[in-house]
């Protein structure tokens, strides 16, 4: 399958041009995907939690020195989540394809950023240091939501969008989803019903340098 090739090479390149080898520093994929509930926000991770940290520079392995006290504080404040995430979206499911090791959905293609990433079927906080995950939804059911860390070669720079860009999403089958931004916003971590509410077509989620709020692009499909 051609799209299949072309998701290995873009996985491929991801790999190499982390000066930091990130991806042979993970653990291995496979480990149970955390349960998001009414306790947790509607972050990736508290990864991206590192108070004045310029999000152009962020790494994986930065990532693991966090600090313990504000991860806590952050964790007090992630009380008003009202829904289950990953039980919800694992009665969702796209068809995938296995490359090395990892399963992928398809690639997302953020022209004005310069960004073609493949997507990960399965949202765990060690995927996500890998590539950008499928977070919530489906394209058919028009709910699709992808998160990923504020790593500059992720989403580092989603709040740089404008109204109007494009972005795209290919799936296994070949299909070409095109999308227009409708808005880039900043919202509380618990807002989850803001997120899931399926009121766009396709939302691109990440966290804000720090951590403390979430950067939201909603997208419309273009008919």
């Amino acid at each position: 399958m051609l799209l299949t090739f072309s998701l290995s090479r873009i996985v491929s390149s991801a790999e190499t041009s982390n000066g930091n080898n990130e991806l042979q520093q993970l653990p291995q994929a496979g480990s149970e995907s955390p349960q998001v509930n009414a306790e947790q926000s509607l972050t990736p991770d508290t990864a991206d939690q590192q108070d004045g940290a310029e999000t152009s520079s962020q790494t994986p392995k930065d990532s693991e020195n966090s600090d313990g006290d504000a991860i806590a504080a952050t964790e007090e404040t992630q009380t008003g989540a009202s829904q289950q995430l990953s039980q919800v979206a694992s009665e969702q499911t796209m068809p995938a394809v296995t490359v090395d090791g990892h399963d992928y959905i398809g690639k997302l293609s953020i022209p004005a950023l310069r960004l073609v990433l493949p997507i990960m079927k399965e949202f765990s906080y060690d995927n996500l240091k890998i590539s950008p995950t499928k977070y919530y939804g489906d394209i058919e059911t028009h709910d699709f939501v992808i998160c990923a860390h504020n790593y500059d070669a992720h989403f580092g720079r989603l709040k740089n969008l404008q109204k109007g860009s494009s972005v795209e999403f290919s799936d296994l089958s070949g299909t070409t989803y095109r999308y227009e931004v409708v808005s880039v916003d900043v919202i509380e971590p618990t807002a989850v019903d803001e997120v899931i509410s399926g009121t766009n077509d396709l939302i691109l989620l990440t966290c804000t340098t720090g951590g403390s709020a979430r950067v939201i692009v909603r997208c419309d499909i273009i008919e």
